[in-house]
């Protein structure tokens, strides 16, 4: 693979050894645990970034792919074949797949714009009378209205569900919000600082505890045990800003940051 930036990174539910990886126009794929890749998608424009891969945990032969362009691409055979399913006025910036139900997807773009859609999982590429079928979306719904009556900011930094209790968290760059009813309403979470003056560049749950929340800042590392109500902080352990977070969903006090130079934010 290229020495560049990956922009996102998804592992096959049903193989662990199978795994996507995004750079630049490109989408990589391993079967063997990172030992060789193979390149399965190249964007026409060289300019265009795959900001995010997902697989569907129910059918890991889908997988959907979220484009600088404002293109949101599915395919339905591991990757050897694409289709765009929905196109947005923005670049989408994530992809995500309900923990709940893999036919309900959410799109967040660039300018914290969200929306999810019900997409077709169980889809067979060898069905050619019907081919249609497998690309179908319904129940479009555009989430943006109570989002639309916050200052929510200028950048979106993450989303991520929780599989325990189907809670949507979304980070920008001026706070964290949370909807319970799959992004139909919003509620912005009580951090130290005043909602304006954060400046947060990532977060994660504990994908089995909802109350268990987590963000950083280029200098300070964040933690809530009792849904945001309260925080303890530490200091980063580096000079580099913190990037990434993760919670390891079987042994969730295992958390893991990743961080940049500052000098390259």
């Amino acid at each position: 693979m290229p020495d560049e930036k990956v922009l996102s990174v998804a592992v096959s539910p049903s193989n662990k050894c199978l795994i996507y990886v995004a750079i630049g126009n490109r989408l990589y794929r391993s079967n063997d645990c990172n030992r060789s890749f193979e390149q399965i998608y190249y964007d026409n424009e060289k300019n265009i970034n795959i900001n995010s891969v997902v697989v569907d945990h129910y059918n890991s032969q889908n997988l959907y792919l979220g484009t600088s362009r404002g293109e949101l691409i599915k395919s339905i055979d591991g990757g050897n074949s694409w289709r765009t399913i929905q196109r947005f006025e923005e670049p989408v910036a994530k992809v995500l797949v309900s923990p709940q139900d893999s036919r309900l997807i959410f799109v967040a773009t660039s300018k914290i714009k969200v929306y999810s859609f019900l997409s077709n999982t169980d889809t067979n590429p060898a069905n050619s009378e019907d081919l249609n079928n497998n690309f179908k979306v319904s129940n479009f719904k555009d989430l943006n209205a109570p989002l639309n009556d916050l200052v929510v900011g200028a950048s979106f930094k993450n989303l991520q569900a929780v599989p325990n209790d189907s809670s949507l968290l979304l980070a920008t760059d001026k706070m964290i919000l949370r909807s319970r009813d799959e992004g139909i309403t919003w509620e912005s979470l009580n951090l130290i600082q005043p909602d304006g003056k954060v400046t947060v560049n990532t977060l994660a749950v504990n994908p089995k505890n909802s109350k268990e929340i987590y963000y950083v800042t280029d200098t300070t590392f964040f933690r809530s045990l009792d849904d945001g109500t309260t925080w303890t902080t530490k200091k980063l352990p580096s000079a580099r800003g913190g990037s990434a977070l993760w919670v390891d969903f079987n042994y969730t006090k295992n958390v893991y940051l990743g961080n940049y130079r500052l000098s390259n934010k």
